[in-house]
């Protein structure tokens, strides 16, 4: 059985990836979190997690790419170091030994107030998949195979919000 343009988890999987801002920091994201992304997707709703919000591996992108534009507050900075450090254990990528100080401090809980913080954040960054997902789709159905101009900063695969 083949799955639907409208299918959600599709829709999930194939979400475009978000930035922060208007840096243009779409050639600064690894490639590896770029290969990585839709397995981190794929494992995050084989996990029977809440489709309303982006996995971790999203959040990171995210965040790294807020991290290149201003300095984090000591909150997203804590926020930051948890969901990287979970997404990237997740996903085999962890090399630091473990007696790094900042290892010890990457796997403790996030406070009550700092996971609100960060489930808001993947819900304003699954709502801006959802969003750019529908301008493309729009976009595709009005202009069939049209060039983005020469001096488009925003690639096709990532968005800055």
């Amino acid at each position: 059985m083949t799955q639907s343009p409208r299918d959600p988890t599709l829709g999930f999987l194939t979400a475009p990836m978000i930035l922060h801002g208007r840096g243009g920091w779409n050639t600064d994201v690894p490639d590896w979190m770029r290969g990585a992304l839709p397995v981190a997707r794929r494992a995050y709703l084989q996990a029977g997690s809440n489709p309303a919000l982006a996995c971790e591996l999203d959040a990171t992108i995210y965040l790294m790419t807020a991290s290149l534009e201003q300095p984090l507050g000591s909150e997203w900075t804590r926020i930051y170091l948890y969901v990287a450090f979970r997404a990237m254990r997740e996903l085999g990528r962890v090399e630091i030994p473990d007696d790094e100080p900042w290892m010890r401090e990457a796997e403790q809980p996030l406070s009550r107030y700092e996971q609100d913080m960060l489930n808001h954040l993947r819900g304003q960054i699954r709502a801006a998949q959802v969003r750019h997902a529908k301008k493309a789709h729009i976009s595709r159905r009005a202009s069939t195979h049209a060039a983005p101009p020469p001096d488009d900063p925003v690639s096709p695969e990532a968005h800055n919000d």
